[in-house]
């Protein structure tokens, strides 16, 4: 693209460099003084003959010459807009690139940490369930020795650490 647009500068450089010395590219004939953008007479257009004269047909290859230079110029201030496009949209693209690089690294943080949240969570919950189970089973197994000896046979004080523990009503199936 920039080789492209270099080259068509250069091009247009010599065509705007021989029209602004007064010679016209296409021609050695000089330039004629007629003001740029007025439409000519009727009469100018012939000469003595009938035909166009070669004053009227320069001074319309110089209004021509005066349109296509404003041409030139705005297709050259096209072309430098969009070279600005095209290096924002580069930029625009690395920092599209970079801001999906560090939205991943914060998306992995942010599961670390909702991990660890949910382990800490966990073992929190845990504590408690042992701080409630432990005084429980130890308060079941002290009921069970002062009741029964603590020696049964049938296991029984392990069917009341389970109604205890599970509040299912004392069954007894001897």
């Amino acid at each position: 693209m920039y080789a492209a647009t270099k080259k068509i500068r250069r091009s247009l450089s010599t065509v705007l460099t021989a029209d602004s010395q007064g010679q016209s590219p296409f021609s050695r004939a000089p330039r004629a003084a007629h003001p740029a953008g007025k439409p000519m007479p009727p009469h100018e257009y012939t000469g003595s003959g009938g035909s166009p004269s070669i004053e009227a047909v320069q001074a319309q290859v110089n209004d021509v010459r005066v349109v296509m230079q404003e041409n030139v110029d705005v297709m050259l201030a096209n072309i430098d807009k969009t070279e600005v496009l095209e290096n924002k949209s580069s930029q625009l693209a690395t920092q599209a690139r970079s801001f999906q690089k560090s939205s991943r690294q914060v998306k992995k943080h942010m599961c670390r940490q909702n991990a660890k949240m949910n382990l800490l969570i966990a073992a929190v919950c845990v504590i408690v369930l042992l701080a409630i189970l432990i005084p429980v089973i130890s308060s079941a197994s002290s009921a069970a020795a002062a009741t029964g000896g603590g020696g049964d046979s049938g296991g029984s004080s392990g069917r009341r650490l389970a109604s205890l523990l599970f509040n299912e009503p004392l069954v007894y199936l001897d």
